[in-house]
C-alpha cells in the first residue's frame, strides 16, 4: 500500500463497545487474506490496547513446573 491516505486508525474507546467476537474473527481473516494478496498490511497489535481489552492476561495464571 503506497497510498498512506487509505490508512484508518481508531482508538480503543471507539472500537471496544462495538466488538463482537464473530465479527472480529471475520475481520482478522479478511485482513490476512488481503495481506497475502499484497492488498493491505497487517500491523502488530498495540500492547497497551490488548491490556485494556484483555484484562485477564496469562500473568494471572499460576505457573506450573516444567517436566524435564
Amino acid at each position: 500500500m503506497s497510498n498512506e491516505a487509505t490508512r484508518l486508525v481508531v482508538d480503543q474507546h471507539v472500537v471496544h463497545p462495538l466488538l463482537i467476537p464473530g465479527d472480529v474473527i471475520e475481520a482478522v481473516r479478511e485482513a490476512f487474506v488481503l495481506h497475502g494478496q499484497r492488498a493491505a498490511r497487517v500491523f502488530r497489535p498495540n500492547v497497551i490496547a490488548m491490556i485494556v481489552l484483555l484484562p485477564q492476561r496469562s500473568g494471572n495464571v499460576p505457573k506450573r513446573s516444567r517436566k524435564t
